[in-house]
């Protein structure tokens, strides 16, 4: 089961572009999390099948392959119109309180000209947010009115929605917009040197906003939202796709992961996970060893991660002495790309089943 969800899911990313999870709803305000006392006091199995993603609050769960939206126990359920819209289902992501979706069409495998769309979980409401008329893309020769807007994402206070917007393929940029959560007019808040096809990431934090161009070894860069020269926080690297970039909670820091390396579940996935400074500095490992799935705490500096193939670690902050939560055979992420961590529970694939696993200090 493991094998098989990774795989699908892995492969769906690697088909076009990343998700970028640094936008989905910063997590719900907490507290730090004393990673000395963190312990799992208990399971619980998923009565459910398929890549799926934990709520901020740990309330609900979105399954990711018919985009739908349950209560833990599965009941609840309510599911975007697929009539309507065709969504981007890896990109997907959480208001802050867990209550919303955004999302926009799949461009990057079916060539549809995408639209931001808001899916109000309560109500069943699905809003086109950024509607342009035009429902096809052709590479070749792109209708003029086309606006190609792609990884959304939610400002901390759920708010307002960000993305990113190009053109026609030959453009050399992007623009970087905002629209009220209820809609409204777009704004543009700056400019990327980044072709539409290109953009591979996005990650924002209150002021700035970090970026990866370009499939082979992008550079990671982060620049001011209101505009500015950009800053270069990694260097490219060859055999690093760069497609996971998320902001910890206190935005001071970028976590840049690769996807690649998950698109075969073995022991030799992970180990490219670093973080840097968001305003600039030094990468720094987030642990020795093959690190897997990182994810950063509901609050604080710590990450959750796998060392592969088969331990859940801890570490209080990056670089950090690593505890060892729980051991098994294989883990994995439940959605192919990271851990779900909310405040009280971490949503993992464990020997082949989703299993909730209860975390108390």
């Amino acid at each position: 089961m493991v094998r098989r969800v990774v795989l699908v899911v892995a492969g769906l990313v690697l088909a076009g572009c990343s998700p970028t999870v640094g936008g989905a709803g910063m997590p719900l305000p907490g507290h730090p999390v004393d990673v000395e006392s963190l312990r799992v006091t208990g399971t619980q199995p998923v009565a459910a099948e398929g890549a799926m993603r934990l709520s901020p609050d740990g309330t609900r769960l979105l399954h990711l392959g018919d985009m739908c939206v349950t209560a833990l126990d599965g009941s609840q359920r309510k599911c975007v119109d697929r009539d309507k819209a065709h969504p981007d289902i890896q990109r997907a992501e959480w208001s802050p309180d867990g209550k919303h979706l955004v999302f926009t069409d799949d461009f990057w495998r079916l060539l549809l000209e995408p639209d931001v769309w808001v899916f109000d979980i309560e109500s069943g409401e699905l809003r086109n947010l950024t509607d342009d008329g035009v429902d096809k893309y052709d590479l070749f020769e792109p209708d003029p009115d086309a606006k190609v807007d792609v990884l959304p994402s939610w400002s901390p206070d759920g708010g307002t929605i960000r993305f990113a917007r190009g053109g026609a393929a030959k453009d050399d940029r992007m623009h970087l917009m905002t629209v009220a959560a209820d809609g409204g007019d777009v704004h543009i808040l700056r400019e990327v040197d980044c072709a539409t096809p290109q953009l591979v990431a996005l990650a924002w934090t209150t002021g700035r906003v970090a970026w990866a161009c370009g499939n082979q070894g992008p550079e990671v860069m982060a620049a001011s939202i209101t505009g500015g020269d950009p800053d270069t926080l990694m260097a490219g690297k060859e055999g690093e796709d760069r497609m996971l970039l998320s902001f910890s909670p206190d935005g001071e820091s970028l976590l840049v992961d690769s996807m690649a390396s998950y698109s075969a579940y073995d022991q030799t996935g992970g180990g490219m996970a670093r973080v840097v400074p968001a305003g600039g500095g030094d990468p720094v490992r987030v642990a020795d060893g093959k690190v897997g799935y990182p994810t950063w705490a509901p609050d604080g500096d710590a990450i959750a991660y796998v060392e592969m193939p088969g331990k859940l670690k801890v570490v209080a902050e990056p670089g950090g002495e690593p505890r060892e939560l729980r051991s098994a055979d294989r883990f994995a992420a439940s959605d192919g790309m990271r851990l779900s961590w909310a405040p009280g529970k971490i949503l993992v694939y464990e020997d082949g089943d989703t299993t909730f696993l209860t975390l108390e200090e």
